[in-house]
């Protein structure tokens, strides 16, 4: 029986996988796009609106009014951009869940097909997981914050004991994010909204340090390819605004290509994983132990002459 598969070799599978399926990391690339674009609409129209009013006390009235509408905006494009970006998510998985899985080309669905099946069970699982995991990513904020703030006030062992347990608390963000991609993971491959959930749980028990692992591997790649864009971009804004605009532009848009391929990388090695877990990822057979060699025939001393 073959050893669980590694951090490293599912993210090796993974980042082979979307090398071979190009599409995924531009879709996902398209939907990060479009969940940004969605989120900054609201506030550019606001901007835009009081850049038009001459009056400054007059654009600032107009503004104050307008915030609830502003506010409602905001939320309801956030709402649809993490719908956008579930659905590539799970478009993702299903796809090189496929080429892992090594099925044939004209079995495949396409992205857009493999996103939109089972797309109810998969706003029910996406729902329930993001609700998990900015409940808790707000609950350690607000338990942080108090900390910060008792200690500010009167510093002492109960400000002390809040801050270190929202500091040792941490790492379950981390776990959440993974078990949240692997709840889609798993309603990608078929589950409904309740195995989803179920099964993503005891995957991430059984196999936590993998994902831990994973997750920090994912985010130093990220980071190590983030600095020469990032040195790049200092450089041209040395010089001319007009003339930096561009190519600092096409850097950006470089770097959100290389973001892209890693993200779809992570989604690879999370389906390489699922798969793994219940025996459906192909993987090589471990070669056999060697043999020993047969023993040599002991030369004979004691022959009889030949006759002639």
């Amino acid at each position: 029986m073959a050893a669980p598969l590694g951090a490293g070799e599912a993210l090796r599978l993974g980042l082979a996988a979307a090398r071979r399926r190009a599409v995924v990391p531009f879709w996902l690339l398209l939907a990060q796009g479009f969940a940004l674009a969605l989120s900054l609409g609201p506030a550019l129209a606001a901007l835009l609106g009081a850049a038009s009013t001459p009056d400054p006390l007059a654009a600032l009235s107009t503004g104050a009014r307008a915030f609830p509408a502003i506010l409602g905006a905001s939320l309801v494009a956030a709402v649809l951009g993490g719908l956008v970006q579930l659905l590539a998510g799970a478009g993702a998985a299903a796809s090189l869940a496929a080429e892992l899985t090594e099925q044939p080309p004209d079995t495949r669905a396409s992205f857009g097909a493999a996103a939109l099946e089972g797309a109810g069970r998969l706003f029910v699982a996406g729902a329930l997981s993001t609700a998990v995991v900015v409940e808790l990513s707000l609950l350690l904020a607000g338990l942080a914050w108090v900390g910060s703030a008792l200690w500010m006030l009167q510093p002492g062992l109960v400000a002390a004991a809040a801050l270190a347990v929202a500091m040792a608390a941490t790492p379950l963000v981390l776990f959440a994010d993974a078990w949240a991609r692997l709840v889609v993971v798993r309603a990608s491959l078929g589950d409904g909204p309740v195995d989803a959930v179920a099964n993503a749980g005891g995957l991430l028990g059984r196999r936590a340090g993998a994902l831990l692992l994973l997750t920090l591997a994912v985010a130093l790649v990220e980071l190590l390819l983030g600095l020469p864009f990032a040195s790049f971009s200092g450089l041209l804004s040395a010089g001319p605004l007009v003339l930096s605009l561009g190519p600092r532009l096409a850097l950006s848009l470089v770097g959100a290509v290389v973001v892209a391929y890693v993200d779809a990388g992570r989604w690879g090695a999370l389906a390489a994983l699922a798969l793994d877990d219940v025996g459906l990822l192909p993987r090589p057979e471990p070669a056999p132990p060697p043999t020993a060699p047969p023993p040599l025939a002991e030369p004979i001393v004691d022959a009889l002459p030949i006759a002639e």
